[in-house]
């Protein structure tokens, strides 16, 4: 079961054995050695998702920097999907960041002949250059009809898809993300696929998953690599601890300890409340620090449990 990387980083620091070179090298090694290259690759390539994924690994404090020379209405949008990606697990969000990513790439060049996307695809990572070949070719192959109506389609299965696959702690995520017209879009959207009928729901839906999902061996690969949102958490967690006062370090060392200390059921306890505080806004933060330190103290007694005098609780039964 994967932990938080917060409290592994942190562990590996205080055995002294890990570093920010440490973590170049122990990327590299968990990609085959390729870690620098994939990076150079990525960003010639140049995929929106780059900087996306930099908001997600940043600190509130920095997103808010990073937010605020943005216009209002993309600032929301922005807003919004992290959120959304802040909800999922840490492979679930790179699984989805991975599939946008290769739709991103994939979309354009169905509407190229083969002989007009060489150069294109020279400009893809190699990271997703197999996937995207590897559905062209099957791309080519389809009745014209077929990619026809998978192109027409594209947009409306993978809104309907996207929702419907998601939890409901998820679905408000989305909601809360969009916009009252992307909204409204969403709710006709979803009408027009329940209009249709079961079999080309299904038709619809293999064609979709077939050429923009990940199926089971392409999931399981990539996430035998080290995500680069995880390994810039875990660098920056590094750094927020080296900057730590002496006694904050110390104060850390023995928090580790104690978390070292408790049973495995205990310890993903911990981790649930350490989440859920995360999640919380400043101001609830502000709230419960003060009902902690602000509250008078309970009365002598309080808690302790009560004797009950013979009289009130009758004669002892045999």
């Amino acid at each position: 079961m994967r932990r938080s990387f917060t409290v592994l980083t942190v562990a590996a620091l205080a055995a002294g054995s890990l570093s920010v070179s440490a973590l170049d090298c122990n990327s590299a090694r968990a990609r085959g050695g390729q870690s620098k290259g994939s990076a150079g690759q990525r960003a010639q390539g140049g995929s929106p998702l780059d900087s996306f994924r930099q908001m997600l690994a940043m600190s509130p404090e920095e997103r808010k920097m990073a937010l605020e020379s943005k216009p209002e209405s993309q600032r929301e949008f922005l807003e919004g999907k992290l959120r959304e990606y802040d909800a999922f697990a840490p492979d679930e969000r790179e699984l989805r960041l991975r599939v946008t990513q290769l739709r991103f790439y994939l979309t354009p060049l169905l509407y190229k002949r083969p002989d007009e996307r060489a150069s294109k695809l020279d400009a893809i990572p190699s990271e997703d250059r197999a996937l995207v070949q590897e559905r062209l070719a099957q791309w080519d192959k389809l009745p014209r009809e077929v990619q026809r109506e998978v192109r027409d389609n594209e947009w409306l299965v993978q809104t309907v898809v996207r929702f419907q696959s998601a939890t409901p702690a998820q679905q408000k995520a989305q909601l809360e993300s969009m916009s009252a017209s992307r909204r409204e879009r969403l709710e006709r959207d979803l009408a027009k696929w329940n209009g249709f009928a079961a079999d080309k729901r299904q038709r619809m839906l293999a064609n979709f998953n077939q050429f923009f999902e990940l199926n089971e061996k392409e999931k399981a690969r990539i996430l035998k690599s080290v995500p680069g949102i995880e390994r810039a958490q875990i660098e920056r967690t590094i750094a927020a601890f080296q900057k730590l006062p002496p006694e904050q370090r110390t104060m850390c060392m023995d928090a580790l300890k104690k978390f070292s200390s408790m049973t495995t059921e205990q310890q993903l306890q911990f981790l649930s409340n350490a989440d859920r505080w995360a999640k919380l806004s400043d101001a609830e933060k502000d709230l419960i620090r003060k009902m902690v330190t602000q509250m008078p103290p309970l009365p002598p007694g309080f808690g302790e449990s009560i004797v009950v005098p013979p009289s009130i609780a009758g004669p002892k039964k045999e």
